[in-house]
C-alpha cells in the first residue's frame, strides 16, 4: 500500500510524495534484510536487488532538492513622481 501510495504522490505531484517515497524505499530495503537474516538467505541472492534498489531510492529522495524561489510577498506598487 505505502509503494502505491508514494507511486500516486509522485504521478500526482503532491507536497508529500518525497515522504511517501522515502518511506516506500525504507520498507524496500527493511523487508529483505528481515527474511535475510529469519531464513539465513545470501546477501547477494534474490534478495540484494531489491535492497539495492532500495538504497538507490531512498539516496534519491534524501538528495536535497534545488530550492524554490522565496516569495517575499507582493511587489510594492511603483509611483510615477
Amino acid at each position: 500500500m505505502v509503494n502505491v501510495m508514494a507511486c500516486w504522490s509522485i504521478w500526482k505531484d503532491t507536497r508529500w510524495a518525497r515522504g511517501w517515497g522515502i518511506a516506500a524505499s525504507l520498507i524496500c530495503i527493511e523487508l529483505p534484510i528481515r527474511r535475510m537474516i529469519r531464513f539465513h538467505h545470501s546477501a547477494w541472492g534474490d534478495l540484494g536487488g531489491m535492497v539495492v534498489i532500495g538504497v538507490a531510492c531512498l539516496i534519491a529522495f534524501l538528495w536535497p532538492s534545488p530550492m524554490m524561489p522565496v516569495n517575499s510577498g507582493p511587489k510594492p506598487e511603483e509611483n510615477p513622481s
